[in-house]
């Protein structure tokens, strides 16, 4: 369950757990919701569609793509950790949680966040160069860069890990 995290698991575990508890709760009360709308769906002709928010045909189908698509990403996670980011348009430093798939790279403001402040597909990334503690990411519509933390042995800097796994994902080799 949730709250019984251990004091030594994984940050990426937590959020796992946080996602499925969500993912449990949004569907009882989406349940919920669509067999309080049965009891008056006598009234609607039943030919007419349920078009749920976003346009889309069921709302328990939109939390189910929401949700579940959060899980695979997190099943897919090549790499995690804390960063700390550029923001885009101020040019601030702020501290992330970087989650690297095989086809995205999002950064969210904590680990157990379910929604990205940014994410962005890796087919988009022109070139990856790793400059002293900074991981510079060129992309299509302009440049992200981002310092990692602590280092994690002197051999191998988090850096220099990150740019790596970011150009094996890029290629397609992860």
């Amino acid at each position: 369950m949730p709250g019984e995290a251990g004091v030594g698991s994984s940050p990426l575990v937590q959020l796992g757990e946080c996602l499925v508890a969500h993912c449990r709760s949004r569907r009882q009360r989406h349940e919920e919701t669509e067999e309080a709308e049965s009891d008056t769906s006598s009234i609607v002709s039943a030919e007419a569609p349920r078009v749920g928010h976003l346009g889309r045909t069921s709302r328990s189908f939109c939390c189910w793509e929401r949700c579940c698509g959060l899980q695979t990403e997190l099943e897919a996670a090549v790499h995690a950790g804390m960063v700390s980011k550029c923001s885009r348009h101020l040019g601030f430093w702020r501290d992330r949680w970087a989650v690297l798939t095989r086809s995205y790279l999002s950064f969210k403001k904590r680990a157990p966040a379910p929604y990205p402040t940014e994410s962005f597909c890796l087919q988009e990334v022109l070139d990856v160069a790793a400059h002293g503690s900074e991981v510079h990411l060129q992309l299509r519509n302009g440049r992200r860069i981002f310092r990692c933390s602590q280092p994690v042995a002197a051999e191998e800097p988090r850096d220099l890990r990150w740019a790596l796994q970011i150009q094996l994902c890029c290629d397609g080799r992860h």
